[in-house]
């Protein structure tokens, strides 16, 4: 049986009030409206005799661990399909709602639970739905490169790191695109790219899908069928027009990369068929009229695979201090914005209060162990291979674990599955900044994360 593909889709955007605390600079709360409608989209595998496979993207910011279980465990109910062959992804839009209750803010948090609760049955609903929907297909994937982003670690002159736009740093613009031809029905498209979706920063105050978003828009209306985004090692990437808060900033760079994809996808060649000759027709010329060969029997591998790298964590302070720490910052900011404080005042007990609940989540995530384990999800495709980890790696993993691949085509990603924090290299250990202060792994981690991915590879392969 050839491998069969099917897609669905549903809008996921919440309701206008709900938390938008995702920028320590923002002086807002609450999301004041909604510039472009959130999705989830779900793409479903399978061959006879294997399980399905179910990949799913959705337009937020990402989701904790125990949650993104939450949704995996009601997909499996659902439809039956095992825990590890299901990906949660999030294309990691920071104009999205917040989706945790333990938030620095106050406005909006009591729709926070009821959203995020919702989407379990939601998502369980689409990839049942695409599931539903299969029908065979020709798998063809590419690989190109867009220019629109750019590393964002930008070095001040006293040495400070900061966020920001350093175009002399390690910059990845591969663009990935895989292909699913349908006879009856436009292609299904994946596009994977590494890039912060952060153009729409703290002065912003609406719901958007940033970039990704405008992504999928632009492949579906030249190519027709759903588009889904991964997002790729994209801890230390960011765009060209980044922290703009400027709407027509997302759509430019969506539409570059939408355009530079939905290229990619029309020139993917399928693995080839001769043409054989089927008949003349006689015209004002004999025509040999010629039909592409029948493809049955081509075999396309499609297996699943779920993994533990057990990896190296820094020393953080007692748990008890920290949380101390963190809720006396929350009590100040509250009583900040009780008194009407100016935006500056707000904006500086913000980022402290924010700060504070990253040290806080690293301390809950590794619990005073020496290593955790992180799980790293392979999805293989044919001779294509998707790569899931739950932490934001930076560009250079990414590229080294895909030159050593021995797959044609791979795809390096974070953002899926549960939530880790930054995963920066070595040389980022040394030289400090905000993604090594937020992240839970030590310096150490790089070597022994793409050592264990390579040779899972190749055990895959």
């Amino acid at each position: 049986m050839p491998l069969r593909a099917g897609s669905a889709r549903i809008d996921i955007t919440p309701p206008v009030g709900i938390a938008h605390a995702n920028w320590g600079a923002a002086v807002h709360e609450r999301a004041e409206g909604v510039d472009m409608p959130l999705w989830a989209t779900a793409l479903v595998l399978k061959k006879s005799g294997d399980q399905p496979v179910a990949v799913v993207d959705l337009d937020l910011l990402h989701l904790p661990t125990a949650k993104c279980d939450a949704i995996r465990d009601r997909v499996r109910e659902l439809t039956g399909i095992a825990h590890e062959r299901i990906r949660i992804s999030w294309t990691h839009t920071h104009s999205g709602p917040t989706l945790s209750e333990s938030t620095w803010v106050r406005g909006g948090v009591e729709m926070i639970g009821p959203y995020v609760n919702s989407l379990a049955d939601r998502v369980a609903g689409i990839v049942w739905e695409a599931l539903q929907r299969t029908s065979p297909v020709r798998l063809s994937y590419t690989t190109g490169a867009c220019r629109v982003n750019v590393n964002r670690r930008l070095r001040l002159p006293e040495g400070r790191i900061v966020v920001g736009q350093n175009p002399e740093g390690f910059v990845d613009p591969t663009l990935n695109v895989l292909r699913f031809d349908r006879e009856d029905a436009p292609p299904i498209c994946l596009v994977g790219y590494a890039c912060h979706p952060t153009i729409m920063a703290h002065r912003n105050r609406l719901i958007t899908p940033d970039f990704p978003g405008v992504v999928k828009r632009v492949v579906e209306a030249s190519l027709g069928g759903h588009t889904l985004f991964l997002q790729g090692s994209a801890g230390n990437q960011c765009s060209v027009e980044d922290l703009t808060s400027n709407p027509m900033s997302y759509r430019r760079v969506g539409s570059v990369i939408g355009h530079a994809a939905a290229e990619l996808a029309w020139a993917c060649t399928t693995p080839p068929r001769p043409m054989v000759f089927d008949e003349v027709v006689e015209s004002g010329a004999p025509l040999g009229l010629f039909r592409l060969q029948s493809d049955r029997g081509v075999e396309t591998k499609l297996v699943a695979q779920e993994h533990r790298i057990a990896l190296p964590v820094r020393r953080l302070p007692p748990y008890k201090e920290l949380e101390r720490d963190y809720l006396r910052l929350k009590d100040e900011l509250e009583s900040l914005r009780r008194k009407g404080a100016d935006d500056q005042s707000i904006r500086n007990a913000t980022y402290q209060a924010k700060r504070a609940s990253h040290i806080l989540r690293l301390a809950e995530e590794t619990q005073g162990a020496d290593e955790i384990e992180m799980p790293v999800q392979f999805i293989r495709i044919g001779d294509a291979v998707l790569i899931s980890t739950p932490a934001e790696l930076f560009a250079e993993i990414g590229s080294a674990i895909r030159k050593a691949s021995p797959f044609p085509w791979t795809l390096v990603s974070g953002y899926s599955n549960g939530v880790m924090g930054y995963f920066p290299t070595e040389q980022a250990f040394r030289e400090g900044g905000y993604e090594v202060e937020t992240s839970p792994f030590t310096g150490a981690a790089q070597a022994r994360l793409v050592e264990g991915i390579v040779s899972l590879l190749e055990r895959l392969h």
